[in-house]
């Protein structure tokens, strides 16, 4: 899927859009740089890869994908220049 995007020049730039299943070696990078930024927000400081890897046993992202939810990228060529995801965990109504 691809969708245009206008910048302040108005030039137009086509970025790809891609739904990505989370236990793909993508998508674990994608959301390994999410958990980097996010734990070390929250100690204030650079994490280690043995806290990311922690967090990341801890609130795991595996159910991103099928009836529970999507992680999707969005690129600019090669380059990532944007994700998102939705998901819904049991008890969600």
């Amino acid at each position: 899927m691809q969708h245009e995007a206008v910048g302040p020049s108005h030039a137009t730039t086509a970025f790809d859009m891609m739904l990505v299943d989370p236990t793909s070696s993508l998508g674990r990078a994608v959301i390994r740089r999410f958990f980097v930024e996010i734990v070390g927000r929250y100690w204030g400081r650079e994490v280690s890869d043995a806290e990311v890897e922690q967090a990341m046993l801890d609130e795991p992202s595996d159910d991103l994908r099928g009836d529970t939810g999507f992680l999707v990228i969005v690129r600019d060529g090669e380059r990532i220049v944007g994700w998102g995801c939705e998901g819904r965990r049991a008890g969600d109504r």
